[in-house]
């Protein structure tokens, strides 16, 4: 009896914070936020490596639940396996995020830029849960996968340190993110929605 009520109450908070993220993600809102997580990077060749990852985020609605927006990564990689050392890694690009009425998310982005000294192209698929704290904030727990393509260079540290040779190769990479995410509703939808968060036009004559 008391497992019956401890589920009641947990379905009964899931729905409370899910009817938040309606008036949120209506077209022209926009939202602003930062991610920090550990990853685990597998290499073609068995190597194995550690990262963490800061990860700011900038998003606008173009249609109600469909988020288009870029996003910039900046890590640092624990050396492992064949690797010397870790080095550091910058790279941005857009992103594009699609929003289900049960506050579930999946998003889809590419980024460009270097990794330990070499170029990368990243391509993830990332399926989430915006947990609502308010109805501004809300903490964003997500697993991801993605593809990197990594172009290193002879004698720079990386993959292909001791390669006398370029090398180009894709590299596997999952784990688990943490992000915190603010969502700002357009000046346009403040001015022209009502208590129940329906969209109407001004009345002529009304202030």
């Amino acid at each position: 009896m008391k497992r019956q009520k401890v589920l009641f109450l947990l379905v009964t908070i899931f729905f409370c914070f899910a009817n938040k993220l309606i008036a949120q993600t209506e077209r022209g809102n926009y939202t602003l936020g930062g991610t920090a997580g550990f990853s685990r990077q597998t290499t073609t060749g068995g190597f194995s490596s550690s990262a963490l990852n800061f990860n700011p985020i900038y998003g606008y609605f173009i249609y109600d639940r469909i988020l288009l927006g870029a996003q910039m990564n900046l890590s640092f990689t624990g050396g492992g396996g064949g690797r010397r050392g870790g080095g550091l890694g910058l790279k941005a690009g857009p992103l594009m995020r699609y929003y289900f009425k049960n506050n579930l998310f999946v998003q889809g982005d590419y980024s460009v830029g270097f990794a330990n000294r070499n170029i990368e192209n990243d391509f993830y698929l990332r399926f989430g849960y915006a947990f609502f704290l308010n109805n501004f904030v809300s903490i964003e727990p997500y697993i991801y996968y993605g593809l990197q393509n990594l172009n290193a260079r002879p004698g720079r540290r990386g993959f292909n340190y001791f390669n006398t040779a370029p090398m180009n190769q894709w590299n596997s990479d999952y784990g688990i993110y943490f992000s915190v995410q603010v969502y700002l509703e357009s000046a346009f939808n403040i001015r022209f929605k009502n208590k129940k968060g329906i969209l109407k036009p001004k009345e002529k004559g009304s202030q």
